[in-house]
């Protein structure tokens, strides 16, 4: 299997720019949220653990629709920019509006709106990086190269919010994440406004990528990956909650230290080629899916402030292997005409749906205790790790097979 390359112009430097502070901003919205926003629930808008996993789980039903309909729209017409433009848009009128919801069903709206306008955007930056990677030139740069910047967002903007939580300012994320959706939308106006053309027929592209993803070794290998997310959400919806009632920590260290695995996911990610070299895609999803079944193992059965920090020493581990290496071997068994919509289908099936599932059920188990929540989530990822093996073992099966004829 070849290294995913993306071959770049002449004077495509800027282009390349704009595609790298792409992905630091949408990176960026979940940094500033994503590791506070269970605490600000809790803290600010006065949820219980059972509301706030309900309205995780009901706000990730925005993975089941969006990425499938804006990776169509994208690979049917082969249009960019004005979609990532809109979702932007939908970023800020979330964040403008969960500052001030009062109540359940006001803050589920607007959680809602911010998972309808981020779950997207992932999908269709690589999509973009995947479909550019076909055209040909001699300059190449590699795929890890340009999602690092993706983290660098993660952490600038979660350092952010912790400094200005340090400094006493009242709800910081809603204004961070606010004023990162502007500046995404003003560097989306100078992303790619069309995709090039294609050669392909007139079928539906979501038909072809489901085709793919249904086969039976994909179709395991995305039941597998799924049990890892499903994990997932209970690791980190309820991380933020365990930090400051497990291990005792005060709210404002919850980011820092997710930072912490961060800041060591860059140098995984700047690795990422050498681990290539070296071992395949398959053997860094299941290195990956075994990091967070043991990262889980430490908070289920060592539940101090030492190992609740501790695993961010290999958290990039787990982020590579279940987050990077599949949006890459899921392109290299894609078409051109439908590359896209993969990943889009991939992530409403797989990350949405096992999404919406884990924070139900992790929210309900959360209720009645969050170690009991971890050890029961570590047996699923278990199960889920053993998946992955066989799936990758049929898929191995099934080359030698074809081979041979």
């Amino acid at each position: 299997m070849s290294h995913t390359v993306v071959a770049v112009p002449d004077g495509a430097g800027a282009g390349l720019l704009r595609l790298r502070t792409h992905y630091f901003l949408i990176h960026g919205m979940f940094g500033a949220t994503g590791p506070y926003l269970p605490v600000f629930l809790r803290d600010e808008k006065a949820l219980s653990p059972g509301e706030i996993g309900t309205i995780f789980a009901l706000a990730q039903a925005g993975a089941i629709v969006m990425p499938p309909l804006l990776t169509l729209l994208a690979d049917r017409f082969r249009v960019m920019s004005p979609l990532v433009m809109a979702l932007f848009i939908g970023n800020l009128v979330a964040m403008s509006g969960l500052g001030f919801a009062s109540g359940f069903t006001a803050c589920l709206l607007a959680v809602a709106l911010s998972s309808f306008s981020n779950q997207p955007q992932g999908a269709l930056a690589d999509g973009l990086f995947f479909t550019l990677q076909q055209r040909e030139h001699s300059r190449h740069l590699t795929y890890p190269s340009v999602r690092i910047w993706g983290s660098v967002g993660f952490l600038c903007t979660s350092a952010l919010v912790f400094l200005a939580t340090t400094a006493g300012m009242p709800a910081p994320i809603i204004g961070i994440a606010a004023v990162t959706a502007a500046i995404g939308f003003l560097n989306a106006r100078r992303l790619p406004r069309s995709l090039p053309p294609t050669a392909g027929g007139g079928r539906l592209p979501t038909v072809d990528a489901a085709r793919l993803l249904l086969r039976p070794p994909l179709f395991i290998f995305c039941l597998g990956i799924g049990l890892i997310l499903f994990t997932n959400a209970a690791y980190y919806s309820f991380y933020p909650l365990y930090l400051t009632e497990v291990a005792g920590f005060e709210p404002r260290w919850v980011g820092l230290i997710a930072s912490i695995g961060v800041v060591l996911e860059l140098g995984y990610l700047l690795l990422f080629d050498r681990f290539r070299a070296r071992i395949s895609l398959p053997a860094i999803i299941i290195f990956g899916a075994l990091t967070c079944s043991l990262r889980l193992a430490m908070l289920a059965f060592l539940p101090s402030p030492f190992w609740a920090t501790a695993f961010q020493l290999f958290h990039g581990i787990g982020v590579i292997g279940v987050f990077i290496a599949p949006a890459m071997y899921l392109n290299s068994l894609a078409g051109d005409d439908y590359r896209s919509s993969v990943q889009g289908l991939y992530v409403m099936l797989v990350p949405g749906g096992f999404g919406i599932l884990g924070n139900l059920i992790s929210g309900q188990l959360a209720a009645a205790g969050l170690i009991n929540l971890y050890q029961i989530s570590l047996w699923i990822a278990l199960v889920g790790t053993t998946l992955l093996v066989v799936a990758f073992a049929l898929q191995r099966r099934a080359q030698r097979s074809a081979a041979r004829l």
